[in-house]
C-alpha cells in the first residue's frame, strides 16, 4: 500500500471504531470477550467509558498533540477511578485505550464484573 491508501484505510478504521464507541451510551459498560464459566473463574472484558476518545475530541490529526497527551492522562485517571470505585486495584488493568476508544481491558470474576457495571 502506498501512503495515501494506508491513510485512507486508517481513516476508515478510525471511523469504524469511533462509530462503535459512540454506540456505547452507558457511563461504563462491559463487553464480554471470554465470559467466565463460573464465579470462581475470570473472564477478559473491555470496559468502555462514557467520555469520548481523543480522536473525537481532537480529530485524527490532533491525537498526537500535547493536549491529547494531557487528556489521555485525564482519561486514564477516570479509568482508575472507575476500577477503584468497584473495589478493584487499578493495577488490574491490562491495556488502556484513549485514542479511538476510551476504555480498558481487564480480567474480572463475576463479582468484580457486577461491581464495575
Amino acid at each position: 500500500m502506498n501512503g495515501r491508501t494506508s491513510g485512507r484505510w486508517l481513516a476508515i478504521l478510525t471511523a469504524f471504531i469511533v462509530a462503535i464507541a459512540g454506540a456505547a451510551a452507558a457511563p461504563v459498560s462491559a463487553e464480554v470477550d471470554d465470559a467466565p464459566a463460573s464465579s470462581g473463574e475470570t473472564g477478559r472484558y473491555v470496559v468502555v467509558m462514557d467520555a469520548v476518545p481523543n480522536v473525537t475530541e481532537f480529530g485524527r490529526d490532533g491525537v498526537n498533540s500535547a493536549a491529547a497527551d494531557r487528556r489521555s492522562a485525564e482519561l486514564e485517571d477516570a479509568q482508575d477511578d472507575a476500577v477503584e470505585a468497584a473495589g478493584i486495584s487499578a493495577d488490574a488493568i491490562n491495556t488502556r485505550y484513549t485514542t479511538s476508544l476510551n476504555g480498558f481491558a481487564i480480567e474480572l470474576n463475576d463479582s468484580q464484573l457486577d461491581r464495575i457495571k
